[in-house]
């Protein structure tokens, strides 16, 4: 490394651990030590099939790495943090913290970009590093860690890209998109909206706008071009088929369940002894060959295909759940406590639109668009209405990775009501 970059870095390194900052990386590094404590690392529901997933790849043939039940990236991570199983996995969760602890400078970046204001940049950044309900995912072996960290550089990049431009930064949204996408399948809205922000900037900046979209057709073009292998493996177009078995769970709960649209060697396994009657009732313990199958997935489709309404009225009964569910997780937690410290969906919810409320009167009332309050919330919206209706329960832990867009979110707002700054100048970045 030549001495002037060497130097220049130096300085860069001093300069973000310089002063009160450095309080929150030195809280944020113990509690990455903690995940070696007894106790302090969790296996979820999901963990061991990422795990199968990773033994399964086989770099020699690559068609192993479209997997039926899991997209690549997390299992890759696996692989490469336990040095293929070679180590515990309490070092992927120290991997998932070390990614976690990389990400807090660009969200200092993206607060201070947001709200121009030290004080509240700084109360952001401190709560994002240290409140439980954003950093109790980095001691869990699932795909929420990753998806958090991921979604704040993506982030970063679409609203720097936006503010300032730049070819760097373009490239860099389209790759943080991409690992999103197979990261996890939920995150397919996302080429929409980086292709919104391609747009806005090919209005301004149109070199850098156009690049945006190449590179964004580009990902949707690799998204396509897994699921035509996956079509081609599994006989159907999708990412994943995980959203089967919940579809499959909706059904159940719903009552719609056709006996008839599955096969007769797959009903023993989808019907077990009630406990009090002893008549055979459908079951959600399905085994996994059985639920993560081809057959299983037409027998499911034929299900819906021949009671459309009746499901279309089952996703939306769900939607009292989901608004009474929590918009992050602390489920380590004792219950009361947990619950104490998590944020409600309706709250959450009631504070988006103020926000969309705020952002509207002031892009109405000076004739102009603002790109950022628009990027932010439409991420958490767009990411609840997937949770909503491709999900039928643990509704705040797949809306947990979205979490720090409310911390935006009430971050802008704090500027706005500080009346420091005009409504033009806090949502443009004037």
């Amino acid at each position: 490394m030549p001495p002037r970059t060497f130097q220049s870095l130096k300085t860069r390194i001093s300069r973000e651990f310089s002063g009160r900052y450095r309080i929150i990386y030195l809280i944020a590094a113990l509690e990455a030590l903690l995940c070696f404590l007894p106790g302090m690392g969790w296996e979820g529901l999901d963990t061991g099939s990422y795990i199968e997933v990773w033994r399964f790849y086989d770099i020699s043939r690559l068609e192993t790495f479209v997997d039926m039940f899991r997209t690549p990236v997390y299992p890759l991570f696996i692989g490469i943090a336990t040095l293929d199983e070679r180590l515990p996995l309490t070092f992927l969760l120290f991997a998932q913290w070390l990614v976690f602890i990389a990400t807090i400078p660009y969200f200092r970046r993206l607060a201070s970009e947001i709200v121009r204001h030290q004080g509240i940049t700084f109360w952001m950044t401190a709560f994002y590093a240290v409140y439980w309900g954003v950093i109790e995912v980095n001691y869990y072996a699932m795909s929420e860690s990753l998806s958090q960290s991921f979604l704040v550089f993506f982030t970063y990049f679409a609203v720097l890209g936006i503010r300032r431009g730049g070819m760097r930064r373009m490239c860099l949204g389209a790759f943080w998109l991409l690992m999103l996408v197979f990261l996890r399948p939920a995150f397919c809205y996302l080429p929409l909206v980086y292709a919104a922000v391609c747009i806005y900037m090919a209005l301004r900046r149109c070199r850098e706008g156009v690049l945006g979209l190449v590179l964004t057709v580009l990902v949707a073009m690799a998204m396509s071009g897994y699921a035509c292998v996956f079509d081609r493996k599994y006989g159907y177009f999708a990412m994943s088929d995980v959203s089967t078995y919940n579809n499959y769970i909706r059904c159940l709960y719903s009552g719609i369940l056709d006996e008839q649209f599955y096969l007769p060697e797959m009903r023993p396994y989808m019907k077990k002894p009630d406990p009090v009657t002893g008549k055979p009732t459908w079951t959600e313990s399905i085994p996994s060959h059985m639920n993560h199958s081809t057959e299983f997935h037409h027998c499911v489709t034929a299900n819906i295909n021949a009671h459309k309404y009746e499901f279309l009225k089952a996703t939306v009964y769900t939607f009292p759940s989901f608004w009474r569910c929590r918009a992050n997780q602390c489920a380590s937690l004792y219950w009361p406590v947990g619950m104490m410290l998590t944020l409600g969906m309706d709250t959450a919810a009631v504070l988006v639109m103020i926000y969309i409320s705020v952002a509207a009167t002031a892009m109405f009332r000076h004739k102009m668009l603002m790109p950022v309050p628009l990027l932010i919330a439409g991420i958490w919206i767009t990411h609840a209405m997937v949770t909503w209706l491709g999900a039928y329960w643990a509704f705040d832990r797949l809306i947990q990775p979205v979490f720090p867009m409310l911390i935006l979110v009430f971050g802008h707002l704090c500027s706005f009501f500080t009346k420091t700054r005009t409504a033009r100048d806090v949502f443009c970045g004037r």
